[in-house]
């Protein structure tokens, strides 16, 4: 059996006495049968209002809820897809800049490399000088300018005494024949040194030794004797024989500098 809602006029009509309308009838939200209801709520029931039936199929409901699914995942892609083509178009310019440079450099390598190649016998050069260097400090290592010692044993000669003779044996280049010392009470040097003095006067002997000992290079100063000769046109003159060792100090050491670098 079906009921069917009458509205008040109906009511009216047929003869049937209305009920009095409860306090605030007519009101939005007003309250209906003491249920605390109001009107426009899902459990209002509104007696002589109109009523409002949802005739649309559900496949057509579902049809448009599908429809702006797709609209809202076309457009996601179409953002994936726009940062996608600007990541590749910046990637892209990004390896041409990087092609450019790398082409830049390896023109620049190959140039220096060509100008490199017009160099390429310096290290050649360079190491050949060295060599030579060496090979002349070594032989001059045991060099001994010996110009300068005989101006200096000259200078310190007292008046009226000469050289007669000289006579010097340096230090071996290659240290196969290490000096030997002219006396027991030598020590050995390096070298040594022989002198022949000749003087008009006896030589103070003590004083001519104290004056070789001071010069550089000069050490353990012997004299072995003086002898006198007699002439008939310059009368009496003396002849001294004196041998020291050379040290260290009388050498000269022109390219000591080089041979150790």
């Amino acid at each position: 059996m079906t009921t069917t809602p009458t509205s008040p006029t109906a009511s009216a009509q047929a003869g049937v006495p209305l009920a009095p309308a409860p306090s605030g009838a007519g009101r939005p939200g007003a309250r209906f049968g003491g249920l605390g209801v109001r009107r426009g709520t899902a459990a209002a029931t509104v007696l002589g209002g109109p009523v409002q039936v949802d005739l649309l199929p559900a496949d057509i409901r579902a049809g448009r809820a599908l429809a702006v699914v797709k609209r809202r995942l076309l457009g996601g892609v179409a953002c994936v897809v726009v940062l996608v083509a600007a990541g590749y178009a910046g990637a892209i310019t990004t390896q041409a800049r990087a092609d450019a440079e790398l082409t830049e450099v390896a023109a620049q390598a190959a140039e220096l490399t060509r100008q490199a190649e017009g160099y390429a016998q310096v290290p050649q050069v360079l190491g050949e000088v060295a060599q030579v260097e060496q090979a002349r400090a070594a032989a001059t290592s045991t060099e001994v300018l010996w110009q300068p010692y005989v101006d200096a044993i000259a200078a310190v000669l007292p008046a009226g005494t000469s050289i007669a003779t000289l006579t010097a044996s340096g230090p071996d280049p290659l240290g196969l024949t290490p000096p030997a010392a002219a006396t027991p009470l030598q020590a050995a040097g390096i070298g040594s040194i022989a002198l022949s003095l000749e003087s008009r006067t006896v030589p103070a002997v003590a004083d001519l030794q104290d004056a070789l000992d001071a010069l550089p290079g000069l050490d353990g100063v012997w004299f072995s004797g003086v002898t006198r000769t007699s002439t008939d046109a310059a009368g009496d003159h003396y002849t001294v024989t004196v041998t020291a060792q050379l040290t260290g100090d009388a050498l000269a050491g022109r390219y000591a500098g080089q041979q150790e670098g």
